[in-house]
């Protein structure tokens, strides 16, 4: 049996997962019950609760988050646990990158944080620090400079195979492609002395429309990236491997933990352009597609008279952060399990990334908290997740799985990751084959965000039955890596898409990009 959808909610991920999370939770006894509410007005307040300030994992923002949170969750009088965990967290201390071309005397320092804006003032808030890339190794280099397009394991094949040698240079190549963890990996793996990576105006910026806040949302020249670079076969913390990281349990050496020994360091195609404008090696080969966005010839090799200095220094040490796991209970069979999960760390004010997800969690758990208020529980029961340090490398969601695998694969029945869920009215999903059909059955009664009168989720993705709905498989890069991969539960990821522009891992993810790009009545 099913809950009919009679809410109309801010993107279709939103609705699919709230009305998923009822059909999952009445375990096939009982009958048509009314759905959960949620209200547009409480979606925006959620956002600008748990957008009010910068929340990385491991910092003070993110211990008020934390508190946030757990208040809210039991203010709606569920079941709540603030689960902490230690986990290895890298901390930014300084870094800073100059290029010296022929000619140039004092080197130019090039920016490495964003310009701060007159119309949001956010983005002057003082624990906003520059860019930076989280674990990067700390140290100095100076060298000549390489090009390697996305620094893909293809890119640096084939400067092999046109004799560009790595070796002591300060790779540059830009986001995209594959995940920045491995274009670190393989720029060491090549020998290089360092790595810049950078937001091309062709991928993300100018290339692409009107840039943030110049009349569009797209990446504007100082937008600067930040995010992990460690590329593990195993998420969580990288020194508990396979075990939850609790306080007095064992820890890896730090020397035998994979992590970048380089520096590395992100920046914005401002800076990048002040290299790329100095570089006079080899053109790139015309037909070879790594020609970005620039407004310069791109070059394999800067030549021998450009140098670029690179240094970051960052600490790595063990620190504290926690999920937030409220739970409704069930009336039929509560040991069983539907968790709906996003993480609530962030790279800043995060109001796209994660909390584009965590305001659905949370507006979620009070429409259910309510209803089963009126009387109306669900059968199992219903667990909200909001995770930390995911930023970082899915720790909390991973340490969470590792300390309640047991429990997990006898009684969990679906995990759902609502991970920047509500970006635009474009419904996707990925999942595990066992969820399709219960996906396609929520579809088929949510209205579509945006659509015309009548119309549904199920008929936007279908092109009004002319095409088969598709669902991608499940990857990485999120919470539900740990249930579906380690503990072997069922999972959905669920997100809405549309939106013309990115602040992604920015310092201009704050409430006023995310209104004026993605929407501000959260509404259809």
């Amino acid at each position: 049996m099913t809950m009919r959808m009679h809410a109309r909610m801010w993107g279709a991920a939103v609705s699919a997962a709230a009305a998923l999370a009822a059909h999952l939770s009445l375990a096939g006894d009982g009958g048509p019950r009314p759905a959960p509410q949620p209200d547009p007005a409480r979606l925006r307040a959620w956002h600008d609760l748990l957008a009010s300030e910068p929340h990385v994992a491991g910092t003070p923002g993110d211990g008020r988050e934390i508190v946030r949170i757990a208040q809210a969750f039991r203010a709606m009088g569920l079941d709540t646990e603030v689960h902490e965990f230690w986990a290895l967290l890298a901390r930014p201390v300084s870094a800073r990158v100059e290029v010296r071309g022929a000619g140039d005397a004092p080197p130019t320092v090039l920016p490495i944080i964003e310009r701060e804006l007159p119309t949001d003032p956010h983005t002057a808030h003082p624990d906003l620090p520059w860019g930076w890339n989280a674990y990067s190794g700390s140290g100095t280099a100076e060298g000549r400079v390489v090009y390697a397009n996305y620094g893909t394991r293809a890119d640096f094949d084939r400067l092999r195979e046109w004799g560009i040698d790595c070796t002591g240079a300060v790779v540059i190549a830009r986001y995209g492609g594959n995940f920045r963890g491995y274009k670190a990996k393989f720029a060491e793996a090549a020998g290089a002395a360092a790595l810049l990576m950078y937001i091309d105006p062709a991928d993300s910026g100018s290339g692409r429309g009107a840039v943030w806040p110049e009349g569009g949302g797209w990446a504007n020249d100082t937008c600067v990236q930040r995010g992990s670079v460690y590329a593990s076969a195993e998420p969580g913390d990288p020194q508990t491997p396979g075990y939850a990281s609790a306080p007095g349990a064992p820890r890896r050496d730090l020397a035998s933990v994979p992590l970048p020994r380089i520096p590395v360091q992100p920046v914005g195609y401002a800076a990048a352009a002040e290299i790329v404008r100095r570089m006079q090696g080899a053109p790139v080969p015309p037909d070879s597609g790594w020609k970005g966005g620039l407004p310069f010839e791109y070059r394999l090799d800067g030549g021998p008279a450009l140098e670029v200095r690179v240094k970051v220094v960052q600490d790595r040490e063990v620190r504290r952060s926690a999920n937030v796991v409220a739970v409704l209970p069930g009336t039929v069979r509560p040991e069983q399990l539907v968790i709906v999960g996003c993480h609530h760390d962030a790279w800043g004010f995060g109001a796209a990334d994660p909390l584009a997800g965590t305001i659905a969690l949370m507006e979620s758990a009070r429409s259910f908290a309510e209803a089963a208020r009126r009387g109306e529980r669900p059968a199992r029961s219903v667990v909200f997740a909001a995770w930390g340090a995911e930023e970082f490398g899915i720790i909390g969601s991973t340490e969470w799985v590792e300390g309640n695998r047991a429990r997990l694969v006898r009684d969990a029945v679906a995990y759902l990751n609502l991970d920047m869920a509500a970006m635009g009215p474009n419904f996707g999903a990925s999942c595990s084959p066992s969820l399709r059909d219960a996906i396609l059955s929520a579809a088929v009664r949510v209205p579509q965000a945006r659509g015309a009168a009548g119309e549904t989720v199920y008929a936007r993705m279908s092109a009004a039955g002319t095409r088969e709905p598709r669902f991608g498989d499940l990857g990485g890069g999120s919470d539900h890596v740990a249930f579906n991969c380690h503990a072997g539960v069922a999972s959905a990821s669920f997100g809405g898409g549309g939106s013309e522009g990115t602040s992604y891992h920015s310092n201009y993810d704050t409430i006023a990009w995310y209104r004026a790009t993605v929407g501000a009545d959260y509404e259809p």
